[in-house]
């Protein structure tokens, strides 16, 4: 991957000098979704 200098605000670099720990630290930043996740509850009190 060729060696390209960005202009990055000061928030970008903190971030991604953050994923780059993350991911030193064996922590997936981006895991997957289960499947059986859900994000709400069908016949709940509104319906």
């Amino acid at each position: 991957m060729p060696d390209i200098e960005l202009d990055l605000n000061d928030q970008q670099l903190v971030r991604r000098n953050k994923l780059a720990d993350l991911r030193a630290a064996g922590i997936d930043p981006y895991p997957q979704r289960l499947a059986s996740a859900r994000t709400h509850i069908r016949g709940g009190p509104t319906g």
